[in-house]
């Protein structure tokens, strides 16, 4: 089944007006085919035979006279019409014969009149000739059969020819109508992909710039809807995972401005104890040094003060100074931004330089399952390897790799990226 896509709706309605100027064409051409061959019967036979008909009843009539006129007066010159009605009878029949050759009532009433009029000439016209026949009641009567069968012939012809002619009627007509009724529907049609392209693709158009110059303006939190024909859905269902996108880096950035403000203020905190705290224990614990000199008495327990305040001076100079937490520290504190606890391999104690602890603050959190921590150290290198399943978009892996140095290889069921820095 062809998906419904606005390409393919065209494509049918497209197909639709082809089909239908083929079928105009195709009915059109046969149609006036057909009145071409119905103009040419009329032309080439019909009209030729009903002349030749018409020529042959005068010609009978000239014949008839000739031979009354001669038979009352005995003149040869008013045997004239005879002999030219004869040579005219002679050469009609010819003719008709071959017009009426493939019209089997035509031919047979065409053989009727050949044998009524030779009869006639047989029985009436030679003997009036040869003076052996006087003027009778039944030489009427034996003309009178040849003039009807005559009359039956025009008559036969008249009626083809009538016949003829309203086909080629029919069929002008029969053309017409497919004609319009292809035009018809020809704009239906077109109306119909009219209405097509502006519910399907006008409207949906309309509405997704709507909603993207909405988000444009600022409005991220306002979705954007996809609908319409396949093409325009493909089109706002890229736009809205752009916005979605856009919405995750924007509360990536929040969330790094706020642990850089965190940072900040860590960092005046370590300041404010490294001026007072840290050189008021330090004076602690001279003066106990101090207190034990004068009192040996009670110098076991000052030694033992002092060693504590010692130890706690120690402590606050190694998180101040020296700085960095360990590589369990960072993961433990980013655990509830991760789908799930990572697995641990290798010195998890080793400090983490603020580079990786920010490389892991950003990276971590864009895996969808738990994922393998390697840990490897050297003299000169520390390298942090994770490794997990593909997010759903490997392009966000792909730029936070980039954005921290890091080398992302992507395998068809896990991604691993690789973080170094020198020692």
């Amino acid at each position: 089944m062809r998906p419904s896509t606005l390409r393919w709706r065209l494509y049918v309605l497209v197909g639709g007006l082809v089909m239908l100027l083929l079928v105009a064409v195709a009915a059109t051409t046969m149609t006036r085919q057909r009145v071409a061959d119905l103009s040419s019967q009329i032309r080439n036979t019909l009209r030729p035979a009903q002349s030749s008909t018409a020529a042959l009843a005068k010609a009978y009539v000239d014949m008839e006279t000739g031979v009354r006129g001669y038979q009352l007066s005995g003149a040869a010159q008013l045997l004239e019409p005879y002999d030219d009605g004869s040579n005219t009878a002679s050469a009609n029949h010819a003719r008709l014969r071959a017009l009426l050759a493939e019209d089997a009532e035509g031919s047979r009433l065409l053989a009727a009149v050949d044998r009524a009029a030779t009869d006639w000439e047989r029985t009436v016209a030679a003997p009036a000739l040869r003076d052996e026949n006087p003027a009778a009641a039944s030489d009427k009567a034996r003309f009178d059969s040849v003039r009807g069968l005559l009359t039956a012939l025009q008559a036969h012809i008249d009626r083809r020819t009538a016949a003829v002619i309203q086909s080629w009627t029919d069929a002008q007509a029969r053309a017409n109508l497919v004609t319009t009724l292809c035009g018809g529907l020809a704009l239906v049609i077109g109306g119909g992909v009219i209405v097509l392209v502006r519910r399907s693709l006008v409207r949906p158009v309309n509405d997704l710039v709507a909603n993207v110059r909405r988000v444009a303006e600022g409005d991220l939190s306002h979705p954007v809807p996809a609908r319409g024909p396949a093409e325009v859905i493909t089109v706002g269902h890229a736009v809205e995972s752009m916005r979605q996108r856009i919405l995750r880096e924007s509360a990536r950035a929040a969330r790094s401005s706020e642990q850089l403000v965190r940072l900040h203020e860590a960092d005046r905190i370590a300041q404010d104890l490294g001026a007072t705290t840290i050189r008021d224990l330090f004076g602690i614990s001279l003066s106990l040094q101090s207190a034990a000199a004068r009192h040996p008495s009670a110098a076991p327990a000052l030694r033992a003060v002092t060693a504590d305040v010692d130890r706690v001076l120690q402590e606050l100079r190694s998180r101040l100074f020296d700085g960095d937490r360990s590589i369990a520290d960072v993961l433990t504190a980013l655990e509830p931004e991760l789908a799930a606890p990572p697995t641990v391999t290798g010195p998890a104690d080793t400090p983490a330089p603020v580079a990786l602890e920010t490389f892991l603050r950003h990276v971590l959190p864009l895996y969808p399952e738990a994922t393998t921590v390697l840990i490897t150290t050297s003299d000169t290198e520390l390298r942090v390897s994770l490794t997990g399943p593909a997010a759903h978009d490997p392009t966000l892996l792909k730029e936070a790799a980039s954005d921290h140095s890091a080398t992302a290889i992507f395998e068809p069921d896990q991604v691993t990226i690789e973080w170094s820095t020198e020692l």
